[in-house]
């Protein structure tokens, strides 16, 4: 997430049920794609940020500044960063007898990030935003549009984003024989008589979208070939 602070509120303050703070769980932005994956290599949407969220964003402050952030919290409004990376750069392999992550950036990858940076601090500095903050552990200072620059000549890696996973996939997906994938055409995994898979793992790839619907028909019909064979 790319988030801003305001002179303003951007959210609605929560509420206290039982002694504990509930947020209100709202957007405080138009729900809208800014970016295309097609085009760009990323996209955006305007997201809710979360208190959680904010302390990771700003752990890299000092104490006091730290401190000063998390009490504005309701002057904060975020953008959700999603980039598809390079495949062939991320397989699960075997080490030690455990699987692993074997995962390497792209150029590509870094360039996409670096773009969707620049293109998300014009954005909120647009719209009156204070301060922008980016997820990296020792993210440049952001307050004014000359400072894009600063994102401009921003030397990065995986390693120094503050990033996750979503939707993880793949793994075991589809093949005609063993050498070519997991499972059969039923989902069934090659050398068992009665293993089967039936989630997002069958895709060969992630694939850049809300995988739910198609993880519910590949589900589905999983489920018929199982009863197909009585």
């Amino acid at each position: 997430q790319v988030f801003a602070l305001f002179d303003e509120a951007m959210t609605t303050r929560g509420t206290v049920a039982n002694g504990q703070y509930v947020p209100y769980n709202g957007v405080p932005a138009i729900y809208n794609f800014l970016g295309f994956l097609k085009e760009h290599h990323f996209w955006w949407l305007a997201s809710i940020l979360y208190p959680a969220s904010l302390a990771s964003f700003v752990s890299h402050l000092p104490p006091q500044e730290h401190f000063e952030i998390m009490r504005q919290f309701h002057r904060t409004m975020s953008l959700t960063v999603t980039v598809k990376d390079d495949p062939a750069k991320s397989r699960i392999v075997l080490k030690d007898g455990r699987a692993q992550l074997d995962f390497e950036e792209s150029k590509h990858d870094i360039e996409s990030f670096r773009r969707c940076f620049s293109e998300a601090a014009k954005g909120l500095l647009a719209v009156g935003a204070r301060r922008v903050f980016l997820p990296l552990l020792r993210p440049p200072v952001i307050e004014k549009p000359s400072d894009i620059e600063r994102i401009e000549k921003l030397k990065f890696t995986y390693n120094d984003l503050i990033s996750y996973s979503d939707h993880t996939s793949g793994g075991n997906q589809f093949g005609i024989d063993a050498r070519r994938g997991v499972t059969d055409s039923s989902g069934r995994v090659f050398g068992t008589a009665n293993v089967y898979v039936a989630d997002s793992s069958l895709f060969p790839a992630a694939p850049g979208v809300n995988p739910s619907w198609t993880i519910m028909a590949l589900a589905r019909h999983v489920a018929t070939r199982i009863l197909a064979r009585g």
